[in-house]
């Protein structure tokens, strides 16, 4: 199932499970968000669950952002649901230190 994704007064907040059935389905939205916006804040602080897919999906993403000169904040450190999966991928970098 897709996670339901929000756009809060500019803050794209996730709502859901990022995980390999629907990982390609969140990068593909934000691809195409990324086509007509050069700042993007993703937030997910409400992520229930994410996988090794589901953050190799947001690394693509931010390695994308950075190739293309456009800015990509992804929040959501002080998520314990996720915090574990990002320290274990080492892909822990790519989360934001500032809070929205």
């Amino acid at each position: 199932m897709r996670p339901i994704i929000l756009n809060n007064s500019g803050i794209f907040e996730i709502i859901g499970n990022i995980v390999t059935e629907n990982a390609s389905s969140v990068k593909e939205y934000f691809e195409n968000l990324f086509e007509n916006s050069d700042e993007i804040i993703i937030s997910l602080d409400r992520v229930n669950s994410i996988d090794f897919t589901g953050v190799n999906a947001l690394a693509i993403l931010y390695r994308k952002a950075m190739e293309d000169n456009k800015a990509l904040y992804i929040i959501g450190r002080g998520n314990k649901n996720i915090e574990k999966v990002f320290n274990t991928t080492k892909m822990d970098f790519i989360l934001s230190r500032d809070v929205v």
